[in-house]
């Protein structure tokens, strides 16, 4: 890890999460760059009417300039080079950018969440990073210090379990020395097969190098709610999570278990966009695990 993007609106909370950022780059001897957005979505009559009072956002600019100089010179003493650009597209776009572009290995962000009509029709940016990010991201919602996570909670889904997001929970672990806690959120569509599947998960994740794990069954009717009552009761300290990043109106019908946790959590998230070209490991234990809903149609008499 050598290059961390850290977006900050210069709230308490964004800077929660460049104070995280600062711990890894200490650990990794790696660089920060730190980035804001001028962009805003105005309707165009207050656009144009924005464009005639030059001036006014030319003092917008310099406030935002200067309050990001600060953000930088308060933390010079940490011994990290942390770079700062200010955008004028939105911060979903540029974050996204320059992960591409620039090959950015984490993003660490702060996150308000958000909830009931906001969150249907808007939800947080830090969502839309999770979902768009082509690199892992780690959500913040509250100061944190590497100090305080030494249990890692990975929710998976068995019809779902990926190779690469399992190499990269086993470099999780190796790097920060976690105790893992594998969790699947069971839910009331679920036939019964709890033996099997914990004995084949275990074998599955001590061939791809992972060690001092725990494996759990949560029931639940949502799988948020199951894994968000399951961070309280067994103290987690940070979730992992995959993403599909689905788009349009898949992602408008289904969701995300991810996102909506995301949104949701008090803990920080670190979540991995998954390859949709990569084939899910095939577990003999979960076939016919999930019973198939199928249509009939029902005459009632008149």
């Amino acid at each position: 890890m050598k290059k961390i993007l850290v977006p900050t609106d210069f709230s308490k909370l964004s800077e929660y999460a460049l104070e995280l950022a600062i711990e890894l780059a200490q650990k990794f001897d790696a660089k920060i760059t730190l980035v804001t957005s001028l962009h805003y979505d105005f309707n165009i009559e207050i656009r144009e009417a924005a464009l005639v009072t030059s001036t006014l956002l030319k003092k917008v600019e310099e406030s935002v300039s200067h309050s990001m100089q600060q953000l930088v010179n308060k933390y010079s003493d940490s011994g990290v080079l942390i770079n700062h650009y200010i955008s004028d597209k939105s911060l979903v776009a540029q974050l996204n950018n320059k992960i591409h572009d620039e090959n950015y290995d984490l993003v660490v962000m702060g996150t308000k969440g958000s909830s009931g009509i906001d969150e249907f029709f808007i939800g947080s940016n830090t969502e839309k990073v999770v979902r768009k990010a082509s690199c892992p991201v780690i959500s913040v919602s509250g100061k944190t210090t590497l100090a305080e996570i030494k249990k890692l909670m990975i929710p998976v889904d068995l019809e779902d379990i990926r190779e690469s997001f399992l190499l990269k929970i086993a470099e999780l672990q190796k790097t920060f020395d976690l105790m893992l806690d594998f969790v699947w959120v069971k839910t009331p569509h679920n036939i019964q097969n709890e033996v099997e599947i914990s004995k084949e998960i275990s074998l599955t994740l001590k061939d791809k190098g992972i060690t001092n794990f725990s494996f759990h069954i949560v029931r639940a009717v949502i799988p948020a709610e199951g894994i968000l009552t399951y961070v309280n009761e067994a103290k987690i300290d940070m979730i992992a999570m995959a993403t599909h990043a689905r788009k349009g109106l898949a992602h408008w019908l289904t969701g995300s278990v991810t996102e909506d946790t995301v949104n949701h959590a008090k803990i920080p998230v670190w979540s991995f966009k998954l390859d949709s070209k990569e084939k899910s490991i095939n577990l003999e234990s979960a076939k016919n695990l999930y019973e198939r809903s199928f249509y009939s149609a029902i005459e009632m008499p008149i």
